[in-house]
């Protein structure tokens, strides 16, 4: 599982970086800078750099894109994800909170594989979505400006394509965070109604063994 998600998560956070390196590349163009970011990629050796430098400002953009995601998605979707849970299954006795998904998180990954292999999926779905969207925010603003600054239509579309696309690769990191949460839950009842009742029952399974 932990190479199959690597390389998932590997490949996630170097789309967003190469994007983002494709912003800084166009506002170099706009202040006139020569930056030779992806000038030349045919070259194996600044290929490899640039991949490299993509994954490193992919992970980083996870610290700025957290922060903007809970501008536009202000109600913690994990409680969005509980309330649903317990609407779907009215008569367990159902007591989790949103601060309690960590320790569900690390619970379901030592004992249960499959079902965890499937939630990380969503997050770093939801991570890539997040980062996507930030990107396409800054290049729809860099586009803008060139399009004022050279009257170029190209520039324009790709203004327009990246306002719009941004907007709704928020509402697709939204829809990955609920399903991650959701997962989460729906595999914790398997185990228990509470973190208390989970903890209680993995301890005596391991006590059978």
């Amino acid at each position: 599982m932990s190479i199959k998600l690597g390389l998932y998560d590997f490949f996630t956070n170097i789309i967003p970086g190469f994007l983002f390196l494709f912003v800084i590349s166009e506002l170099g163009k706009l202040l006139g800078l020569q930056t030779g970011i992806l000038s030349d990629t045919s070259d194996i050796s600044q290929l490899s750099v640039f991949v490299i430098a993509a994954f490193i400002i992919g992970h980083t953009l996870n610290l700025i894109t957290f922060p903007w995601y809970r501008m536009f998605v202000r109600k913690h979707d994990g409680q969005i994800a509980l309330d649903k849970v317990q609407k779907l299954y009215p008569d367990l006795p159902i007591s989790f909170n949103h601060d309690d998904i960590g320790i569900i998180r690390t619970i379901l990954r030592d004992n249960d594989e499959k079902q965890s292999e499937h939630i990380e999926s969503l997050h770093v779905n939801a991570m890539f979505a997040r980062n996507i969207s930030f990107g396409m925010f800054l290049l729809a603003i860099v586009k803008l400006l060139i399009f004022i600054k050279d009257k170029s239509s190209y520039d324009l579309l790709l203004s327009i394509g990246a306002a719009v696309l941004f907007p709704m690769a928020i509402l697709r990191a939204r829809d990955f965070y609920r399903w991650f949460y959701r997962e989460i839950f729906l595999g914790a009842i398997k185990y228990g109604f509470s973190v208390k009742q989970i903890l209680k029952f993995i301890h005596a399974k391991e006590k059978k063994l």
